[in-house]
């Protein structure tokens, strides 16, 4: 497949949700242990490794925009959860921050809070043994294959971690039984949060096309649902978190997560709307894309919807949607079909 045709998948909710056996995660579909070896494309591109600053239409340097994040509050991390650049590029800004602001905590989307706490709780914490903490829930995220640069950086400098998103269960609850599920806290702020009409409608045609029009109309509304639900959750938790004896929270988060306009940030500024919110997005380029505007698309908006993109090599990966469409049909042998 082309990297264009692959760059709309996904950044909502996973298919994981209701079909555990399959994960559709951050912008890679794959099944569950497939542990083939990583390989980039377009490593020379000429837009590989520069900044975009958004609101001033320029690019930056890299100390420039550590700066930005040390006198910010909130530092959230975007990224491509398969692709290692970005976790490389994430613990770089984790261990510049935590030497030059001291008392700051990272807050994690793939993380639960059982997990962090029996992080934060064991002696002498090596990566190895938060991996080894971690990977004892078979939750489809590749920690030892992807994130080990973040979680070196975390333990270096012994920094606390804490659980981001909503449990496992109750967002299983929301997207397959309603939104009476929803806790109260999160109903009350989505409600006093709306999205606009083209929000709204925009969400729904990113669920539709990371899904690859293989999911009826129930199941995108479930979706929908289910990703302002947690976006709520990501916002409430990292309020929580910096409410508490927290210098500034940094998130590491898929990058639909942290996008200004709908994601996480609107609901966290809801609540905290003295504070400084500062969103960067790993980005990877496409072929022949040499303006930073020219990747605006893919995020269904006239402007990208970060503060700041850093650009990086692209992860060269199987056809998602075909994966997704062969195990849709494996799926009929169990029931109806998906549209029925």
């Amino acid at each position: 497949m082309t990297l264009s045709s692959f760059t709309v998948l996904s950044r909502t909710l996973s298919l994981a949700f209701i079909f555990p056996a399959f994960c559709l995660v951050g912008n890679n579909v794959y099944a569950e242990h497939d542990h083939k070896p990583a390989n980039f494309i377009e490593e020379t591109h000429p837009l590989t490794g520069k900044i975009w600053d958004v609101t001033g239409q320029q690019y930056i340097a890299r100390d420039q925009l550590l700066q930005k994040a040390l006198s910010s509050d909130y530092v959230m991390l975007g990224e491509t959860h398969d692709n290692i650049k970005h976790h490389e590029g994430q613990a770089w800004f984790i261990s510049q921050l935590s030497q030059k602001k001291p008392g700051i905590s990272v807050a994690f989307e793939m993380i639960n809070q059982e997990q962090a706490d029996a992080i934060n709780n064991t002696q002498d914490l090596t990566t190895g043994k938060l991996v080894d903490i971690l990977e004892q829930t078979q939750s489809g995220w590749e920690f030892r294959k992807y994130y080990q640069p973040v979680f070196d950086s975390i333990v270096n400098a012994k920094l606390k971690i804490y659980a981001a998103d909503l449990d496992r269960s109750t967002m299983m609850n929301v997207v397959s039984k309603g939104e009476q599920h929803i806790p109260d806290n999160l109903k009350k702020l989505i409600e006093n949060t709306p999205l606009p009409v083209d929000q709204q409608e925009a969400l729904k045609l990113e669920i539709e096309s990371t899904h690859c029009g293989l999911i009826n109309e129930r199941m995108t509304r479930a979706m929908m649902t289910g990703q302002r639900v947690r976006d709520a959750a990501i916002g409430t938790n990292l309020y929580a978190i910096k409410s508490s004896d927290t210098r500034a929270v940094v998130l590491i988060a898929g990058s639909g997560h942290i996008r200004k306009d709908r994601g996480a940030p609107m609901y966290l500024h809801a609540q905290d709307r003295d504070a400084s919110i500062l969103t960067i997005a790993w980005q990877e380029v496409q072929a022949g894309v040499l303006d930073p505007k020219g990747y605006t698309r893919r995020w269904s908006e006239g402007e990208l919807p970060f503060h700041y993109v850093i650009f990086t090599p692209a992860m060269d990966r199987p056809d998602p949607c075909e994966q997704m469409k062969n195990h849709m049909d494996q799926k009929k042998f169990h029931g109806k079909k998906t549209g029925e």
